[in-house]
C-alpha cells in the first residue's frame, strides 16, 4: 500500500512538472526566467506579475523515485492525501472568487492557478461585468486589478461598498501602481488588502486564506446577532438587512418585492391566562408554521412581541393574495398545553409591494395599516357571528 501511495505521489509530482512546463511553453513570451543560486528556476508571468516557482523539481522527482520503499516517504504521501490538496475539494464546497482582470492572458493564467489551488473562479474583464455577476450571485472574495478601461478598480470597490448585499465581501486590489497614494485611496474606499505587482503566488494564496477566514468569522458573528433567540427566525435587524439586499437585487433585475406583516390576535390574553411560558411556546409554533407555509426564498423575522414580518422576493401585486392565502390557512395556530387543554391564536396580516428606494420602515408602515384593517374585519365578523 505504501509503495502504491508513494508511486502515486511521484506521479503527481511528475504530472505537475509537465503541466507547469507545458503552461509556460504555451504562454511563450509571456514569461521571463531566471536561476537562483540554489538552482531553483523562477518563471514570472509578466502580464499579471504572478510568480510561478519550480524549485529543482526534476531532482525532487528523482530522489522520490529512488526512495519508493522509504517508510518516511510513504507516511508523507499518506499525509499528502489526507490534507487539503489543491483542487481536491468538491466544487460545491470551494470558496468562490470573482476575478476582475482586463488582460486576457493574465486573466486566464490566474484563473487556472486559483482553480488548481482549490477555488471556484468566475473571471470577468471589466468592472461593470463584475458588478452584474456579484449582484446575481455574490462571491466569497474579489480580486481586482487597479488600472482597467471603464470602471477602475477603485471605482469598482466604491460601488461594492455602496451595495448592502456586496458591502461585506473581502476585496483584494492588485496593481503595478502600488505607490502609497494608491494604497491609501484603496484602503479609504474599503479594500481589505492591496498587493503590488509582481505578486508572489504563495503570498497571494496566504492573503486569500486570511481574508476568507476573517470573513467567515464575521459572518458567523453577524448571523448570531441577527437571529431571534426564542423562535430561531431572523430578528428585526436581520429581516431589515434581508429586505435591503433583496430590494437592491429587485431594482437591479427589475423584479418585484413584497412585505407581509403579521400579528397574533389576543396574544396578551394567552400570556395572562396561561403564562409567559405558554406564550413563548406559541410564538415559536407560529414561527415554524409560517416557515412551513412559505417558499424557500421567503424570510420570516420577528419584529418583537407577537409581531412578525415576512420579506417575499419576486412577488408583485398579482402574487400577493396567493401568498396571503397560504398564511391564512394556518390560522388559527393551535397549541396543545395538556391532554385536554389547548390554546388558539388567530393571525391578522397586511401585505404590500415595496416601491423602488423605499425604506423598510416605510414599507412596514403601509403593511401595518393593511394588517390592522384585516384585524378590524376579523373582529367585526366575529361579533356578527355571536
Amino acid at each position: 500500500m505504501r509503495t502504491l501511495v508513494a508511486q502515486t505521489l511521484v506521479g503527481l509530482l511528475t504530472l505537475r512538472v509537465g503541466t507547469v512546463r507545458n503552461g509556460i511553453h504555451r504562454k511563450g513570451d509571456l514569461t521571463t526566467r531566471s536561476t537562483r543560486e540554489d538552482g531553483s528556476l523562477t518563471r514570472q508571468l509578466t502580464p499579471t506579475g504572478l510568480v510561478m516557482k519550480v524549485a529543482a523539481v526534476d531532482s525532487l522527482v528523482a530522489r522520490a523515485s529512488a526512495r519508493l520503499s522509504s517508510p518516511a516517504l510513504a507516511q508523507m504521501s499518506e499525509q499528502y492525501w489526507e490534507n487539503n490538496r489543491p483542487g481536491t475539494r468538491p466544487s460545491v464546497n470551494r470558496p468562490e472568487i470573482l476575478l476582475i482582470e482586463d488582460e486576457p492572458d493574465a486573466r486566464e493564467a490566474l484563473t487556472e492557478l486559483l482553480e488548481h489551488y482549490g477555488y471556484n473562479v468566475r473571471s470577468v474583464e471589466d468592472g461593470m461585468q463584475a458588478l452584474q455577476e456579484a449582484v446575481r450571485s455574490p462571491p466569497d472574495l474579489v480580486i481586482t486589478d487597479l488600472s482597467m478601461p471603464g470602471l477602475t478598480g477603485l471605482e469598482v470597490l466604491q460601488r461594492f461598498r455602496a451595495l448592502p448585499e456586496l458591502a461585506d465581501i473581502p476585496v483584494i486590489v492588485v496593481s503595478a501602481h502600488h505607490d502609497v497614494r494608491n494604497r491609501i485611496a484603496g484602503f479609504d474606499l474599503g479594500a481589505d488588502d492591496f498587493l503590488g505587482k509582481p505578486v508572489d503566488l504563495d503570498d497571494l494564496l496566504a492573503r486569500i486564506r486570511r481574508q476568507l477566514v476573517r470573513s467567515s468569522r464575521q459572518h458567523a458573528f453577524a448571523r448570531q446577532s441577527m437571529v431571534d433567540e426564542l423562535t430561531g427566525v431572523l430578528n428585526r435587524r436581520g429581516i431589515a438587512n434581508f429586505y435591503a439586499r433583496e430590494l437592491a437585487r429587485a431594482e437591479a433585475h427589475h423584479s418585484a418585492l413584497a412585505v407581509m406583516l403579521i400579528d397574533l390576535n389576543d396574544f396578551k390574553n394567552i400570556n395572562d391566562v396561561w403564562g409567559h411560558a405558554a406564550g413563548d411556546t406559541m410564538l415559536s409554533s407560529v414561527a415554524r408554521s409560517l416557515q412551513d407555509a412559505l417558499r424557500a426564498t421567503d424570510r420570516v423575522g420577528r419584529m418583537g412581541g407577537d409581531e412578525f414580518a415576512i420579506v417575499l422576493p419576486d412577488v408583485g401585486r398579482d402574487g400577493c393574495e396567493g401568498l396571503a392565502q397560504r398564511v391564512r390557512r394556518i390560522s388559527p395556530v393551535v397549541l396543545e398545553l395538556a391532554p385536554h387543554a389547548s390554546v388558539r391564536a388567530g393571525l391578522s396580516l397586511g401585505i404590500t409591494c415595496a416601491e423602488p428606494g423605499e425604506t423598510f420602515e416605510d414599507v412596514l408602515a403601509r403593511a401595518d395599516v393593511a394588517m390592522y384593517e384585516d384585524k378590524r374585519r376579523q373582529k367585526l365578523a366575529s361579533e356578527l357571528l355571536t
